[in-house]
C-alpha cells in the first residue's frame, strides 16, 4: 500500500521566491502553497518542483548560505509526476522551512534515504549510504598507526553506485553491505 502522502525537499531564495522570483511561497508550518499554474504532464514547469524523499539532482537545489531548506507534505496521487532528478506537484503542505543541516535530518529520520545535502558519520563496523555524485566517507581503527583514519570514496568511481549501503571490509575497502 503507498503511502497517501509523502515529503520532499526544496531550497528557495531568502525572500522566500523560487523559479526567478516568479512564485512566493508561504513558509509558515502548515500552510498551503499551490500553483495556480499546473498542468499535469511529463514537462518541467507549470507546478511546484522538489526532490522526492530527498533523492534526485542536488545540482537543481540553492547551495548559497541564505537559501531556505523546505520540506514539504505532498498528496501521493495523480498530481505527483516523476521528472529527472526531481518531482513536480500541484499543492504542498509547509512541514518546515530554515537550515540545511535540521531540513535534510528531518527527511532522513523519516525515509534512512540518501538526501540531498544530507551529512552522515560512520564509524568502525557502521555503514553509509550516499546520492548520485555524493561522497562516502568511513572512519576506521588503523591498528598499524594506533590511530583513527578515514575511507573516502566518490560515488560513480571505482564502483562505488548511489542510494547502496556500504561497509568497510577486513582490508578497509568498500564492499556492499548484504541486506
Amino acid at each position: 500500500m503507498k503511502d497517501k502522502t509523502v515529503w520532499v525537499l526544496k531550497t528557495i531564495s531568502k525572500d522566500k521566491t523560487s523559479y526567478n522570483g516568479k512564485f512566493k511561497w508561504n513558509t509558515k508550518k502548515g500552510a498551503i502553497n499551490t500553483a495556480k499554474d499546473y498542468k499535469r504532464t511529463k514537462k518541467c514547469g507549470r507546478g511546484l518542483h522538489g526532490a522526492l524523499k530527498g533523492e534526485g539532482d542536488g545540482g537543481l537545489f540553492s547551495w548559497n548560505a541564505d537559501a531556505l531548506w523546505l520540506v514539504l507534505e505532498v498528496k501521493n496521487d495523480k498530481d505527483l509526476i516523476q521528472l529527472d532528478g526531481k518531482v513536480k506537484f500541484k499543492t504542498c503542505k509547509m512541514i518546515y522551512a530554515g537550515t540545511r543541516e535540521k531540513a535534510t535530518e528531518m527527511i532522513y529520520k523519516k525515509y534512512h534515504t540518501a538526501v540531498i545535502g544530507g551529512t552522515s558519520t560512520s564509524g568502525d563496523k557502521g555503514t553509509s549510504t550516499s546520492g548520485k555524485d555524493g561522497i562516502i566517507q568511513i572512519k576506521f581503527w588503523d591498528s598499524k598507526k594506533d590511530r583513527h583514519r578515514f575511507k573516502t570514496g566518490y560515488i560513480g568511481e571505482e564502483g562505488l553506485k548511489p542510494n547502496v549501503k556500504y561497509k568497510l571490509d577486513e582490508n578497509n575497502e568498500f564492499e556492499e553491505v548484504e541486506l
